[in-house]
């Protein structure tokens, strides 16, 4: 069986500092029919859909800490993405590295998560 990766879920402590950062700096599209106060479902540009759920909402005995993930959003211009992100105040993580087939940056979200920003070559 074939699986397609269709959501990355985000477990968050505060849900609308999160979905400010997402909707408001990175222009995702709320998707309000599918969200409720505790899960906010959005659309980005291209790509695949995004699931911030509030920590507090995860089944007892489990952690929101229990596993790692990178988010990897794809930009026309990196240069001017890495301006507006560092004009924002977001911290940088990385210089601008050549990945062979395009360039890429490391940042941190609103909650310490690890976000790559990345342009591919022509």
């Amino acid at each position: 069986m074939q699986h397609g990766f269709g959501l990355l879920g985000i477990y968050v402590q505060d849900i609308e500092k999160a979905k400010a950062f997402y909707v408001d700096f990175l222009g995702m599209q709320l998707v309000p029919e599918n969200s409720t106060p505790t899960f906010i479902y959005l659309n980005p540009v291209k790509g695949t859909p995004i699931l911030l759920q509030a920590a507090s909402t995860l089944p007892e005995g489990f952690s929101a800490q229990a596993g790692g993930y990178e988010l990897n959003l794809e930009v026309d211009d990196l240069d001017a993405a890495r301006q507006a992100w560092e004009a924002r105040g977001v911290e940088i993580l990385t210089a601008n590295q050549d990945m062979g087939i395009g360039r890429w940056f490391r940042a941190s979200g609103p909650e310490n998560q690890l976000i790559s920003v990345y342009q591919m070559y022509s």
